[in-house]
């Protein structure tokens, strides 16, 4: 099974893919414009990827139904690639 976001649509079709509420990531990112990519400093923009993660990780942590389900996993691989860095 895959757990992504349920902002993440690119997967809806895919049956092995379930979902979780991460809506207070996507909340918190407004993807920036060329100026602002422009002017942010590479250590700013990974503080804010850390940051990002740190709530995407803390709303699937918190779901306690798909913690149920990745409890009898024998792999969780975690990855944030959709999001644009500043």
């Amino acid at each position: 099974m895959i757990f992504v976001g349920s902002s993440q649509s690119y997967a809806a079709s895919n049956p092995n893919v379930r979902f979780f509420n991460d809506s207070k990531a996507l909340a918190a990112h407004t993807p920036p414009t060329a100026e602002e990519r422009k002017r942010t400093s590479a250590r700013a923009k990974i503080a804010h990827l850390y940051t990002m993660q740190s709530w995407y990780c803390d709303e699937m942590l918190s779901n306690v139904e798909l913690m149920k389900e990745v409890s009898r996993a024998d792999l969780i691989v975690g990855e944030l690639s959709t999001f644009v860095l500043p």
